[in-house]
């Protein structure tokens, strides 16, 4: 089965969901691809600028609280870390949800949940998670797939203690030590 657009948006971050719309709402027919629904609104706001801000906003109140004598434990530290990941998910939740809603209420936007890839300059193949897949045609694409963790060649970097920007805020537990490698704003 084929299906033809105006224009096709490989991933769903800021400048792919905006650009969406924003043809959407002029009567342009806009297919939109997201291999990952947890990734909605893109790489900001579900495991890069956004989050790591949130957890950077619980660190200062943590460390107002320390002024005034309370500086408490680990488990004090823990319980903590534990209500400022939960504060990030529902954020990210949110605006995760809200970006799912912008394009999905916007009747010449069709928005396709699986891994795209090239047949041709202008046509793209949607395999979704159940192996179903769907040909899009368009004269004009974009690949708006964002960004992902860089792997450096170390030794020991295959250890369980070595994370990723992306799985540290999935953490469930406060680390006791915590060595970053890397200065760029997640990091």
């Amino acid at each position: 089965m084929e299906k033809i657009y105006d224009l096709l948006v490989v991933g769903w971050g800021k400048a792919g969901k905006t650009l969406s719309a924003k043809l959407g709402t002029k009567g342009k027919k806009v297919a939109i691809i997201e291999e990952n629904p947890k990734m909605y609104g893109g790489t900001c706001i579900n495991v890069g600028c956004l989050p790591t801000k949130s957890l950077v906003h619980s660190a200062k109140i943590l460390a107002e609280v320390k002024k005034y004598g309370i500086d408490g434990d680990y488990s004090f530290k823990n319980n903590f870390f534990k209500e400022a990941m939960k504060k990030k998910e529902e954020m990210t939740t949110k605006l995760r949800n809200k970006n799912f809603g912008i394009l999905d209420t916007n009747e010449n936007v069709d928005i396709y949940n699986g891994r795209a890839s090239f047949i041709s300059n202008n046509e793209v193949k949607v395999t979704s998670s159940d192996n179903k897949e769907i040909v899009l045609k368009a004269d004009k694409i974009v690949i708006n797939t964002g960004s992902v963790s860089r792997t450096l060649n170390i030794d020991g970097i295959d250890n369980k203690n070595v994370m990723t920007s992306e799985r540290i805020l999935e953490l469930k537990e406060l680390p006791k030590k915590l060595l970053i490698i890397g200065a760029g704003y997640i990091g």
